[in-house]
């Protein structure tokens, strides 16, 4: 489904070239860009610059791995998807991934079906929750309802709270009016 959202970029990191042309090759799309890097420092450049909606890393690179690539993506967007392809995916290392905020594992080899489902997925993901925090940031403007909440922050249940609960408040809202209305016939 993510294919019929409006452009999205990719950015493939891994410290192997050809990798790195395979997965470009699989991802290439009319309505994505693909960018590149070769380890996650590079990585973090290439997002200082460009918006990216989703991450997919080797774990193993120089100057830094894709778990603290991961946990410094989380930190400043946890609603971008992080994939980390592995041929290395031991139990100790997947808890760590996890824990680090990994959406998915891609295990080496890998085939284009399955990276291309994967990716799709992800971006999928990425947009629902991007819609929902705009859905948010509308209702708590238009409702002039105060607080600060840092809608990115929430678990996905907390989201759905905390819309219900401003939803809520737009229907009350909606009632009131309604009845002033009947009243003033």
């Amino acid at each position: 489904m993510a294919q019929h959202f409006e452009k999205h970029t990719v950015l493939i990191v891994d410290d192997e070239e050809k990798l790195r042309e395979i997965l470009r090759l699989y991802l290439e799309a009319p309505n994505r860009e693909i960018l590149e890097a070769a380890n996650g420092q590079e990585a973090l450049e290439v997002m200082s610059k460009n918006r990216v909606d989703i991450v997919i890393t080797d774990i193993l690179m120089p100057l830094m791995d894709g778990l603290e690539l991961t946990r410094k993506i989380v930190a400043q967007d946890p609603d971008i998807p992080v994939l980390i392809v592995t041929a290395h995916a031991g139990k100790e290392e997947t808890l760590a991934a996890l824990r680090a905020g990994v959406f998915e594992f891609i295990a080496k080899p890998f085939q284009e079906e399955f990276v291309c489902n994967r990716v799709n997925k992800a971006l999928e993901r990425r947009f629902i929750r991007l819609a929902e925090k705009d859905m948010f940031e509308i209702l708590v403007r238009e409702l002039n309802i105060s607080g600060t909440v840092n809608f990115s922050q929430l678990s996905y249940l907390d989201r759905i709270k905390l819309l219900k609960q401003v939803t809520n408040v737009l229907l009350l809202r909606l009632s009131r009016l309604e009845d002033k209305k009947d009243n003033q016939k």
